[in-house]
């Protein structure tokens, strides 16, 4: 009785460490993906963050042009010049302004009754 029931707590024991062997050699594998994706991330951001500085150093150039562009009109109380630079500007968000020029500006306003859209 004795030799079984040795034998059987060997087995077990035995089953519980070939599990304990396969519990490490698994969290091995995966240790060494987490690291692996820990460096893919990493250089991912890093290139990710690479290209929005190369991206906003461009914008920053555009957006000083269009700042001039429209000081200019201003100090030189020239409002076309003033709405092309603010032109550009809703262009280079993605925008567009509802009244590109005085003259559909004004026309808006001798021929509708609608309030003016801000």
């Amino acid at each position: 009785a004795g030799y079984l029931i040795t034998s059987n707590v060997y087995q077990s024991c035995l089953a519980i460490l070939d599990r304990a062997r396969l519990a490490e050699e698994e969290s091995v594998r995966a240790i060494a993906l987490f690291d692996e994706a820990r460096q893919q991330l990493d250089e991912q951001r890093q290139a990710f963050e690479a290209h929005w500085r190369t991206r906003l150093a461009e914008r920053d150039k555009q957006f000083q042009v269009i700042a001039r562009m429209i000081d200019q009109g201003l100090e030189a109380q020239n409002p076309e010049a003033t709405l092309a630079g603010l032109a550009d500007l809703a262009a280079l968000c993605g925008l567009t302004l509802r009244f590109p020029d005085f003259e559909s500006f004004d026309a808006f306003m001798t021929n509708t009754d609608e309030p003016l859209p801000l």
